[in-house]
């Protein structure tokens, strides 16, 4: 759980401390792109807070449209927050022409907090992500000196990817965690909330209800920031204040809520 949750992390864009820069080959930067752009099995795929600005601010030369909602999310739920089925998913990545031998550079114009959601779908329904990079800056470092484009990228031959079932142990459901909070169990789980203060305070809520889970903690330094550089800090995570008897601190669930 720690492993996949300071992986999850690092994808939605903190700056970690210095030793889980060991290995930092899901970060990449302009300059790579730049170099590997037409590489064989390279696709960028740009997964804007908006989508229309793929074409009317423009996208880096062959990226893919992400439609974060359509692409992104479970298009029968009544919520556009659920995950998508796998059926659902792996036909998306047909469509894009993606494979796995596929290398995918990730990009967004929220400064990797929308390109996280894409991250998370790749690791749960077993996609090698060691074959999956995030671009450093987005769109602002790549515009900054290289070029982006209006021109639609051309249709994709469909590929006939094979997608693994859902990794449960990424996820946990609604009833799950209620049971938790109505039961007064909150001391055993430590509940994260990903979404910016103004939500979590309750000024915003973007169709859902407005304000927090009980119990819940804000994590404010998740806010978009701008590139990451090595050695930098992010806060210390959240733990379990008074685990119960039966509950060892070492078994503490992290949850974390996006919204």
């Amino acid at each position: 759980m720690k492993s996949t949750l300071l992986s999850l992390l690092m994808a939605i864009g903190l700056s970690v401390s210095p030793f889980a820069w060991a290995n930092p080959d899901y970060l990449v930067d302009a300059d790579w792109l730049a170099e590997h752009i037409d590489d064989d099995n390279l696709d960028v795929l740009e997964v804007r807070y908006h989508p229309h600005r793929y074409h009317s601010v423009g996208h880096i030369p062959g990226a893919i449209q992400v439609k974060r909602f359509k692409d992104l999310a479970d298009n029968q739920s009544l919520t556009v927050t659920r995950f998508p089925s796998r059926e659902q998913f792996q036909q998306t990545l047909r469509n894009w022409g993606v494979t796995m031998d596929s290398t995918l550079v990730i990009y967004d114009d929220t400064r990797t907090v929308t390109s996280a959601r894409l991250w998370v779908l790749l690791k749960l329904y077993g996609f090698p992500m060691e074959q999956v990079k995030v671009l450093n800056g987005g769109t602002i470092a790549w515009s900054a000196f290289e070029e982006i484009t209006q021109e639609p990228t051309g249709a994709r031959e469909p590929s006939t990817i094979e997608l693994a079932p859902a990794d449960r142990s990424m996820f946990v459901e609604f009833p799950e965690v209620y049971d938790y909070v109505a039961e007064g169990k909150t001391s055993d789980i430590v509940l994260i909330d990903a979404r910016p203060t103004d939500r979590y305070a309750g000024g915003s809520h973007h169709g859902v209800a407005e304000g927090h889970i009980p119990g819940s903690t804000s994590s404010a330094w998740m806010a978009p920031m701008g590139s990451r550089r090595p050695g930098a800090r992010m806060k210390p995570l959240p733990t379990c204040t008074s685990p119960s008897p039966k509950t060892r601190p070492s078994t503490c669930t992290a949850m974390m809520v996006f919204v």
